[in-house]
């Protein structure tokens, strides 16, 4: 109906300031898959190079270099440098895929760098394809880029395949829901995981020995592709709440009414920044000193909030996996991770 009786007002431009957030069908009351909606309209639009300006460099890097940040292939491990992630072997019981946002930008990488030593500690078999991997395509599909993104699923498939992987764990969720829902390819050949789900297994194993306190009082912010698009609302909470000495408080939106950080649907590379402004804002609010997440775009974007509120020393992100990195032990050494700033139906399993 909106597409007959809509304006190009109304229409093809209003609908590039989703951030697929999910909210909406969320909250439907007719159960109407609204994000499905936005998509055909932009992938029309993007037939009719009608796309905004500013996803023509990333839709483009995307096809030149398989990341959307420009970042060139050959330094996509870089962030792991002297990690010691070895390279994917089919004895590897997972294959750890490398978000581009964790592999190019400064502060997600941080973040992603305390995740394979904590896997290190607790005996977790796994490898990384590292330059071999190409973006999971997440953001090309919500652009409406259905070329780009196919191009993407059947190489990502067919290096996974010829691999020999079997379980895909995932530092984001964006990664997640690409892999778990939108490669035909992966159905009922690969599994695919998010790091949070598997860090509270370990911990409810006993595979990681929570020894360090962490005295921060800490809101969690729940990305929306871990949360409403992938009903992962549990297993983060209760990585964090096993964390001696953290006080976790919650958002009055939280978890199915989450607010969004803004950097869904292309949202990152747009000039507004109201919706992280808005997040950053509610979160002071609980008296926190750490927004704690675990999405790179909800890293990059609630950092870009934090400094463009002028906060960086009242309130700072962190990824769970850091939160957690500063707790843990490992043989008789707590896993320090250095930070580039230092400011002050999976989900039944963990229920």
């Amino acid at each position: 109906l909106a597409l007959e009786s809509g304006n190009e007002q109304s229409v093809d431009r209003a609908v590039w300031n989703c951030v697929t957030c999910n909210a909406c069908g969320e909250l439907c009351p007719r159960g109407i898959e609204i994000i499905d909606v936005m998509k055909a309209v932009r992938t029309l639009n993007i037939g009719g190079d009608r796309a905004p300006a500013r996803f023509k460099a990333p839709l483009l890097s995307l096809t030149d270099n398989g990341n959307p940040w420009d970042g060139e292939r050959q330094k996509r491990l870089q962030w792991a440098d002297n990690l010691g992630i070895p390279d994917f072997v089919p004895g590897h019981e997972y294959c750890l895929f490398t978000c581009c946002t964790t592999a190019y930008d400064p502060n997600s990488a941080a973040a992603g760098r305390s995740l394979p030593p904590l896997l290190q500690a607790a005996g977790v078999s796994f490898g990384t394809l590292g330059i071999l991997e190409s973006c999971c395509g997440d953001q090309a599909q919500k652009m409406g880029a259905a070329d780009i993104f196919n191009a993407l699923s059947s190489r990502n498939s067919e290096l996974f395949l010829g691999a020999g992987v079997k379980k895909i764990l995932t530092v984001s969720p964006h990664c997640l829901n690409a892999f778990k829902n939108n490669y035909p390819d992966l159905k009922g050949l690969v599994i695919s995981e998010h790091y949070t789900e598997l860090l509270y297994r370990l911990i409810a194993a006993g595979r990681l020995r929570l020894s360090r306190e962490v005295g921060y009082t800490v809101t969690y912010h729940d990305p929306c592709y871990l949360g409403r698009n992938n009903g992962i609302y549990e297993a983060p909470r209760r990585v964090l709440q096993s964390i001696p000495g953290l006080r976790l408080v919650e958002m009055f939106n939280s978890r199915e009414n989450s607010v969004c950080c803004g950097g869904g649907g292309g949202g990152a590379w747009s000039d507004d920044q109201r919706i992280g402004l808005s997040r950053v804002t509610e979160a002071m609010g609980t008296g926190a000193e750490v927004i704690a997440t675990a999405c790179p775009y909800c890293i990059r974007m609630l950092n870009d909030a934090v400094k463009e509120l002028g906060v960086q020393n009242q309130i700072m992100v962190r990824d769970v996996s850091e939160l957690l990195a500063q707790s843990v032990a490992m043989g008789d050494e707590t896993i320090i991770v250095e930070h580039v700033e230092r400011d002050l139906d999976q989900e039944a399993v963990y229920v």
